[in-house]
């Protein structure tokens, strides 16, 4: 599978992703969190950060039903993930909105079924590229924070799906369940079978249930992705 790209351009199956005033590119933490996030059934969805649109591109094509709230704080990203909607088959269904997650979910009165966000985790030294920085930097939108606007924003019925490194996700599954989410879907990722995990695939729900788990990994190996990646992404990437 391949998807034709370069740096400021990546072509999927039905729509494409503009990406050149994005700080954060299309990568395959986004790929995989948008292939494997649980979205059907439902009506409603937030994608919390959507920097090029990709997440929301993704979903509206996995659920035809879907009506995506799609938010993005840093205004360049957020005019060129508008800029991709727009060009999109989706267009119709998915409404984007410069803001700051915090200011608008206290603002909300309608839930959501689907929440999807590929957080900022990233801890360290800041770079030179302020716009990097905030889509990358946890201080813009700490996890308490974050988990707190989802417990608030989700329907009792609704799904929240996450990416997160692995020791990230572990102490996001600590502070979930104080927010009243219970995690039922849990998939630890490597880059390979025998590597270490990497990532954790998270979904969250408001109702404690049975938790699903699994170990899955990209590649199978150099340069060839594992069954398991070629099946959930088979419906984005060109052939």
């Amino acid at each position: 599978m391949e998807t034709k790209r370069n740096s400021a351009f990546f072509q999927f199956k039905q729509f494409a992703i503009h990406q050149d005033r994005c700080a954060m590119k299309v990568g395959t933490d986004g790929i995989l969190l948008g292939a494997w996030a649980d979205c059907l059934p439902g009506e409603r969805g937030l994608d919390i950060g959507t920097g090029t649109g990709l997440l929301s591109l993704m979903l509206a094509q996995r659920n035809p039903d879907l009506i995506l709230d799609a938010l993005e704080l840093d205004a360049a990203a957020c005019d060129q993930a508008s800029e991709n909607i727009q060009a999109s088959p989706f267009r119709e269904r998915i409404h984007v909105f410069q803001s700051n997650f915090l200011d608008f979910y206290k603002d909300k009165k309608e839930g959501y079924d689907i929440i999807i966000c590929n957080p900022p985790f990233f801890n360290g030294m800041l770079s030179r590229d302020s716009s990097r920085n905030k889509a990358r930097q946890q201080s813009t939108l700490p996890l308490e924070n974050l988990l707190a606007g989802i417990s608030l924003c989700l329907k009792i019925t609704g799904k929240a799906s996450l990416i997160y490194p692995a020791l990230e996700g572990k102490k996001c599954l600590e502070i979930a369940e104080q927010m009243n989410l219970f995690c039922i879907q849990k998939i630890y990722v490597s880059p390979y079978k025998y590597k270490p995990v990497n990532r954790l695939l998270l979904t969250f729900q408001k109702e404690k249930g049975f938790c699903q788990e699994g170990h899955k990994w990209i590649y199978q190996e150099r340069n060839v992705y594992s069954e398991w990646y070629q099946e959930l992404t088979c419906g984005f990437y060109l052939a």
